[in-house]
């Protein structure tokens, strides 16, 4: 199993970035997006385009305040893949997150990458068996048969 994670806080006042678990990539549908909610209370957009590759861009269109990036539709434009805001119709590329419409506009682009977690073999348990105590060894006589009878 698989995971999506963001990473949030990078190069934010010297801080070092964390890794923030989104999904399973297997839960998006390339060309759509889904809002994701970040620690803090900040939103995030996340898309997957036709190879697989994550994207992950703010949430909220800068043109109109409004927290509706996930729902955009999605192509590309001189092979780069974008998102265009369900409003106001601006497109912006969701590995920069640069406004291809107003170069002067840009949301914040997050660093993604999909985990495939390492499990540890669990730690093989040799099943020793103790030895059983040594019972006293009693010799049972059977009874001897009798004589037959004739």
């Amino acid at each position: 199993m698989s995971v999506l994670e963001i990473l949030i806080g990078d190069g934010e006042e010297g801080e070092p970035g964390e890794w923030f678990a989104v999904c399973e990539p297997s839960a998006l549908t390339p060309g759509r997006g889904v809002a994701v909610l970040l620690p803090g209370g900040r939103q995030a957009a996340v898309f997957l385009d036709r190879a697989g590759v994550p994207y992950a861009v703010a949430n909220q269109d800068p043109f109109s305040g409004a927290y509706v990036l996930s729902r955009g539709l999605t192509g590309t434009h001189e092979g780069r893949f974008f998102v265009a805001s369900p409003l106001l119709k601006q497109r912006f590329d969701l590995a920069t997150g640069r406004c291809l419409d107003d170069e002067g506009v840009a949301v914040q682009a997050y660093r993604t990458r999909v985990r495939v977690p390492v499990r540890e073999p669990e730690a093989v348990r040799e099943r020793v068996r103790e030895p059983e105590p040594e019972r006293e060894r009693v010799r049972v006589r059977e009874p001897e048969p009798e004589p037959v009878r004739t």
